[in-house]
């Protein structure tokens, strides 16, 4: 397990959980139960614009119902894959403008990577960072 993280499993987020209807080249996501637990994770910034501060420490959990709950204030649902790619999930914050992509599905966790709500392929696409 990474170093951070907290051993608690999650199977279930808030009930109020932000939606995401998928579009194109997007299918949605299953969460393994082995990556379902609490992160507290550090934001390092590579492109300012987030709104989110470099050094910035964020709890993240991680629900086996898809949800994906940031600092107890904001839960997202419907995570999807992007073009078939079965190693990230990606939550969607239209509140905000981001994207929050959790690698990997299928290795163990690695990070969450933040970027405008937008896929990687789409015009205006803006990476601002990663928690790890």
């Amino acid at each position: 397990m990474l170093a951070g993280c907290a051993p608690t499993t999650s199977t279930s987020g808030s009930g109020n959980a932000t939606t995401h209807t998928l579009g194109a080249n997007e299918t949605s996501a299953t969460i393994p139960a082995s990556i379902a637990v609490t992160y507290n994770l550090t934001f390092t910034e590579s492109t300012a614009g987030s709104g989110i501060a470099n050094g910035t420490t964020t709890a993240f959990v991680v629900g086996t119902d898809g949800t994906l709950s940031i600092d107890g204030s904001l839960t997202l649902g419907d995570p999807y894959l992007y073009r078939g790619n079965t190693q990230e999930a990606i939550w969607i914050d239209d509140a905000n403008n981001l994207a929050y992509s959790l690698s990997s599905l299928t290795a163990g966790f690695n990070e969450i990577n933040v970027s405008i709500n937008k896929n990687f392929d789409e015009a205006g696409f803006i990476f601002y960072g990663q928690y790890r």
